[in-house]
């Protein structure tokens, strides 16, 4: 119960957004993000992005200053924390 009180507390007033990558609108909504975020993560498959035409690449001439790609290999049934 503490920990349920303290995650709540922590994450008052985020906001999340999950675009459809899979459309153009979508994507429209991802490079705008791109554009004012530091920090961009993913949970696709290795080389989807690249499928979907929102490629490393793509997105770094968006948003080029510290923009780097790492891969973590893990399970897909483990959640990010």
């Amino acid at each position: 119960m503490m920990r349920a009180m303290m995650t709540l507390r922590a994450d008052r007033k985020k906001r999340s957004v999950t675009p459809n990558m899979r459309t153009e609108g979508g994507r429209a909504i991802l490079r705008k993000l791109v554009t004012v975020s530091d920090v961009v993560v993913e949970n696709f498959e290795h080389g989807d992005l690249d499928k979907m035409r929102a490629s490393y690449d793509a997105l770094r001439q968006i948003n080029p200053p510290g923009y780097s790609e790492a891969h973590v290999k893990q399970p897909r049934d483990q959640g990010v924390i």
